[in-house]
């Protein structure tokens, strides 16, 4: 489904077909990497060639991460020349990966939502890095990246366990199924928050939700809510009760479950709650599994009741 009208279209016709794209020989990063990836899932056709030669970068219908000009209608997508190829609204510039992505991403997602999601949650990491950009900073302990993960396949090059172009192309694979998996992620979330969304009016005199199926709910009921827990069906056939945390991806919950049941399993946790087909409750009191969607409606009210 296309979804960036007129202008990407527009600029589709003027340009030349893209069926050889030369990037640069040498040492890879996640931007070329990543750029490479988001093309080959277009057209798995495509014909990559790694090279420094002029003539060749010349011959070849575009050139990604080299090349020092950024111009989508000769298929040009570099950002190391003078002045860089732009930046995002919120201060972060494009490399090859994000130029790549704003000319074709939309390509390979459904809505505008997905194509933007994509780029805020990976391409802008990878963008940001590669432009020498500082976007976290790690204060307990070093965070492995993206660029990381592209990193070891060089090395994997210098202990000569593979061939540069062996080394790099091993590292496409990895990036088409990380965006492949990312891209049916996102398309999929707009209906996701939808049906999330859908199971609220039946529970809005409660502090929970109960769901009927395991889905990525954090971002409604952490955005969009002041719900306490959220009780869903597990892929094993238990029932999960997760304490709503205080930011999505996090582990920090408005409200925790009582500290005495920290760790505890089974039988010893029935014991403790009083509640029958118990299995377990995490030692960081976020999270507790049952046998059965009424244990999981006891232990959850009885976590709201909870005042210590």
């Amino acid at each position: 489904m296309r979804f960036i009208m007129t202008t990407i279209e527009t600029l589709a016709q003027k340009q030349p077909p893209l069926r050889t794209v030369a990037v640069h020989a040498g040492t890879f990063h996640a931007d070329d990497v990543f750029a490479i990836g988001i093309l080959k899932l277009i057209n798995s056709a495509l014909s990559v060639i790694r090279t420094m030669d002029g003539p060749t970068l010349r011959w070849a219908d575009g050139r990604v991460d080299i090349g020092k000009n950024y111009n989508p209608l000769t298929h040009d997508y570099d950002h190391h020349q003078k002045g860089g190829a732009g930046e995002r609204e919120n201060g972060v510039p494009y490399a090859s990966a994000g130029l790549v992505w704003k000319h074709f991403g939309e390509r390979l997602v459904h809505s505008k939502e997905a194509f933007d999601t994509i780029d805020r949650k990976l391409i802008q990491s990878i963008d940001a890095k590669d432009n020498g950009m500082t976007t976290s900073e790690d204060t307990i302990c070093r965070t492995y990246t993206i660029y990381d993960m592209v990193k070891i396949y060089n090395k994997a090059w210098e202990a000569k366990l593979k061939t540069n172009d062996e080394a790099f192309f091993s590292a496409v694979d990895v990036a088409k199924d990380i965006l492949r998996y990312e891209i049916i992620k996102a398309d999929e979330s707009a209906q996701v928050n939808d049906y999330v969304r859908s199971c609220l009016p039946s529970h809005s005199h409660v502090p929970y939700v109960v769901l009927d199926k395991d889905c990525d709910w954090q971002p409604v009921l952490v955005n969009e809510t002041d719900k306490l827990y959220a009780i869903y069906p597990s892929p094993v056939d238990d029932w999960r009760v997760r304490a709503v945390p205080i930011v999505e991806e996090g582990f920090i919950p408005r409200k925790s479950f009582p500290a005495a049941w920290g760790g505890l399993a089974g039988d010893d946790l029935s014991k403790a709650t009083g509640v029958e087909d118990m299995i377990f409750c995490h030692k960081n009191l976020h999270l507790t599994t049952t046998k059965t969607k009424e244990s999981a409606l006891r232990i959850v009210e009885i976590a709201i009741a909870y005042s210590g």
